[in-house]
């Protein structure tokens, strides 16, 4: 789907040429032989307002530094995930599954270093935090 939103062909640019020609013995592309590329703007009718894909080029950018940080949105839906942070290791904590105690479920919070798989690389010591 981010090939399809980052694809400037529906803002109606394209770009010819984007490397050198492919050798016909080798079907690789021979970077000896110079090239030149050409970027056309508004070659054809437009899929998608200029406005509305800076915008998706923005929200992109917005969603990548999140990931950078540790957050996945689209894997949690828990209304705190991505605001509340450990104090040690500064990752994210997200809901933690645990079991009922007497017919009722509690939700909490516990931090993504600790959940997982590889016990070397839990560092954090922080403790869950319960939900009420």
């Amino acid at each position: 789907m981010r090939k399809v939103l980052d694809n400037k062909v529906y803002m109606g640019d394209r770009i010819i040429q984007n490397g050198p020609d492919r050798e016909l013995i080798t079907k690789q592309p021979d970077y000896a032989k110079p090239y030149t590329s050409c970027y056309l703007t508004d070659d054809h009718e437009t899929i998608v307002d200029r406005r509305l894909f800076e915008q998706v080029k923005a929200r992109l950018a917005w969603v990548d530094q999140e990931r950078k940080a540790g957050i996945y949105r689209n894997s949690q839906p828990h209304y705190l995930y991505g605001l509340v942070y450990c104090s040690e290791c500064g990752l994210p904590f997200k809901k933690g599954d645990g079991p009922e105690y007497k017919g009722t479920e509690y939700d909490y919070l516990v931090c993504i270093c600790r959940k997982r798989r590889d016990r070397k690389q839990r560092s954090c010591t922080n403790r869950s935090i319960r939900v009420d």
